[in-house]
């Protein structure tokens, strides 16, 4: 709730340029529809070869303002998102150290110096990271939506066969990201066996070589890491078939639609209709990439956030506990003679 309010603005901020972008994007296919119509239709009495120069002179600067402006936006949106991350991750990192020296080592069920570790190297950077991507919650169906909107007017009932496609395809994803947030809190526990026993192995090294325990500690640290790697193995392979099905997506709806156009109205598609349908079918690709990912992202930020809120509300040590000594007593001043 305290990072909310203190970035609110700079989040919103970041929205609004991420909507400008989503809205120039669209020029492109439209201005592609207008120059095809132009040639496939050719010189008529009206349009004349001068006015048809004038008007790809007109399109051509259109294209080219709006995607400078769409660059600019995007280049401010990543800008303001990459500096929320950044101050997030310090943020954290600084609470985690602050509190590091208040928790009560002798509390039931203590955190290790390893986790304190993991939080500060890992789950920090993930809460941090997953703001870059958390936009894309809303510019993603967006996106997706337009183009729809935009095909269905071309291709009029075809496009509804290529939203039944993706209909399809939500429950398969649903349950693909249901079961990466299983696997990668195996993962996460996975880390933190590893990382506390490989700690236990090194501050112990003495006692260890004093009684030639190396190999029993050695085999101990390489079941843990064996079960880490078979933890991220799973999850990875999820991640990859979830890609798998967002990035497939765009070719089994552009396929069905033209199959589903060129049979219902028993005639060829026109090359403009075509090439813009697959223009907008394309636009679908970054969201229906980025979607999941901002997901992923998501779940394992919710869950790293967890873990940081957990340590963070640990049982502290008693302030009468604690003998705090002036600085003034170790201040010293050098003079030259």
């Amino acid at each position: 709730r305290a990072l909310r309010g203190h970035f609110i603005h700079m989040f919103i901020a970041g929205g609004l340029c991420k909507l400008c972008n989503d809205v120039l994007v669209f020029v492109g296919p439209l201005t592609l529809n207008f120059i095809l119509l132009g040639i496939q239709e050719g010189p008529t009495a009206n349009t004349t070869p001068h006015r048809m120069l004038i008007q790809g002179t007109v399109f051509s600067l259109g294209l080219f303002v709006a995607y400078f402006l769409q660059s600019v936006a995007m280049a401010h949106y990543n800008f303001r998102m990459t500096r929320i991350n950044m101050n997030i991750k310090s943020i954290l990192i600084s609470a985690i150290f602050d509190k590091t020296f208040k928790v009560d080592p002798n509390a039931q069920g203590a955190p290790t110096a390893a986790f304190i570790t993991n939080l500060q190297v890992i789950d920090a950077g993930k809460v941090g990271l997953c703001m870059s991507t958390a936009h894309m919650l809303w510019s993603g169906p967006l996106q997706l939506l337009v183009a729809f909107a935009f095909a269905f007017y071309l291709v009029r009932l075809a496009a509804v066969t290529g939203v039944c496609v993706m209909l399809l395809l939500v429950p398969a994803n649903v349950v693909l990201t249901r079961l990466l947030t299983k696997k990668f809190t195996a993962v996460m526990m996975a880390k933190d066996s590893r990382v506390r026993q490989t700690s236990e192995m090194l501050s112990n090294m003495r006692v260890i070589k004093m009684f030639a325990w190396e190999n029993v500690f050695l085999n101990r640290v390489a079941e843990s890491r064996k079960a880490e790697v078979a933890a991220l193995k799973g999850a990875l392979t999820t991640r990859a078939l979830t890609a798998f099905m967002w990035i497939a997506s765009p070719m089994f709806i552009t396929l069905s639609t033209f199959a589903t156009y060129t049979l219902m109205e028993g005639t060829t598609i026109s090359p403009s209709t075509a090439f813009t349908v697959i223009s907008l079918f394309g636009l679908m690709r970054t969201p229906l990439t980025s979607v999941p990912t901002a997901v992923s992202q998501l779940t394992e930020a919710k869950i790293s956030l967890k873990r940081i809120q957990d340590f963070l509300l640990a049982q502290e040590i008693e302030p009468k506990a604690v003998k705090r000594v002036s600085r003034a007593i170790y201040s010293a001043s050098l003079s030259s003679s």
